[in-house]
């Protein structure tokens, strides 16, 4: 009867061994497949953040633009006002202060 229970328990041992082998795998797999998952987000965020950046540059251009633009255009009403006598009285057309100009030149044309 020794023997029986000798062999049970080797058989028990060995089956508790392979259920930590398969648990320790088990652990590995989760902390493998967490690491590259970590890995993976990390290189999305960066080219997330190399991305945004771009934008960013490309609004801060567009605003720098439109301040010089506005710059222009103020200087240009200037430039006209002064030619047309301060009043706009000269050509009989006075520009718009700001808004669509094809509209206003759609207005124009009717009249």
């Amino acid at each position: 009867m020794n023997g029986e229970h000798r062999g049970l328990d080797d058989v028990a041992r060995l089956l508790m061994a392979a259920a930590g082998l398969a648990k320790g795998m088990e652990r590995e797999v989760e902390d493998a497949l967490r690491r590259r998952f970590e890995q993976w987000r990390g290189e999305e965020s960066d080219s997330l953040r190399e991305e945004r950046e771009a934008v960013m540059e490309m609004a801060r251009k567009a605003l720098a633009e439109n301040a010089r633009l506005r710059e222009e255009v103020a200087a240009l009403r200037e430039r006209v006002a002064k030619l047309e006598g301060g009043d706009g009285s000269a050509s009989g057309k006075v520009l718009p202060a700001r808004g669509d100009f094809a509209s206003s030149e759609d207005g124009d044309s009717a009249a």
